[in-house]
């Protein structure tokens, strides 16, 4: 279960969506996770990411007045394509991104 995605508005659609989405499949795969599942609560702020978890591949599977919730299969899922380069230093927990 993702508990909480947070981002600020200047990086949406800027390919930062689906490059954490990336990051966060891989590290559930290593724990082994068989899905993610991400919940959008309707705030008066948040509408623009409304369809956040649709546009990035997740199936709908609750719709209603608190919300929806989506999920996404790991074992049939590829990592999404972005221009964003991520390099992991295995001597520190930093995680190094790079944007050409």
């Amino acid at each position: 279960m993702i508990d909480t995605w947070l981002m600020s508005c200047r990086v949406l659609g800027r390919q930062v969506e689906p490059t954490t989405l990336n990051l966060i499949a891989e590290q559930a795969r290593r724990i082994g996770a068989k899905r993610l599942i991400g919940e959008y609560i309707p705030t008066k702020k948040n509408g623009l990411v409304k369809d956040h978890y649709a546009r990035l591949g997740f199936t709908l599977i609750r719709s209603d007045e608190d919300g929806t919730a989506s999920v996404l299969e790991l074992p049939t899922f590829t990592p999404l394509d972005t221009f964003i380069q991520v390099r992991e230093d295995l001597t520190s927990t930093a995680i190094d991104i790079h944007h050409p």
